[in-house]
């Protein structure tokens, strides 16, 4: 499994926002209390606790977006770009490389910041894609002849990917060797 970036609005508003609600749920209304101030301290609990886990599982769920490389293939798992986990087959996969600058892959990334990766497939496939205002809608099943998404760590993606045969690219430092033969008549 490799963790995908969260997108660049929310790491720079929304998380450090998400973090100063939680902290401050859980600490300040229990302080409160402890302190004696009985009349301000169980609304501020009241509030600030139900807030905190607002806050924390919508950071939580920042953290359930995966690429994962199955046998199969590749598993894209992104609730906020995709409406279902897709699986993309071995044999629907031309090429995994860092995306181009300027390209007509579809953008699965949501503006993460890093590195980009771009999956081009042999034919197109159809993708249930988040629409609208923070991706509330699903769309209709769009045919995707390629995608970029952002994970955490390209480079370990990338190896991975090249040691599975994923990339189209030949393994570093593996030669290849052909089938084995035998002897035998049969």
């Amino acid at each position: 499994r490799f963790l995908l970036r969260a997108p660049g609005p929310v790491v720079v508003i929304m998380a450090p926002l998400a973090w100063v609600v939680t902290m401050a749920g859980l600490v300040t209304g229990p302080l409160l209390v402890a302190d004696g101030s009985l009349a301000t301290g169980i609304p501020v609990c009241i509030v600030g606790l139900p807030a905190a886990g607002l806050a924390a599982r919508a950071t939580h769920q920042l953290g359930r977006r995966w690429v994962v490389l199955v046998p199969a293939g590749l598993v894209l798992h992104d609730h906020l770009a995709v409406g279902d986990p897709t699986l993309i087959p071995r044999a629907q996969i031309s090429s995994l490389a860092p995306g181009a600058a300027y390209t007509t892959a579809t953008d699965l990334s949501l503006g993460a910041f890093g590195l980009a990766l771009e999956m081009r497939c042999r034919d197109p496939l159809d993708m249930t894609l988040r629409r609208g205002r923070r991706g509330s809608e699903v769309g209709a099943r769009t045919p995707v002849g390629a995608f970029l998404f952002t994970p955490a760590r390209p480079d370990a993606l990338l190896a991975e990917a090249t040691t599975r045969r994923l990339t189209g690219r030949a393994v570093p430092g593996h030669t290849a060797s052909p089938p084995p033969t035998t002897s035998s008549p049969s």
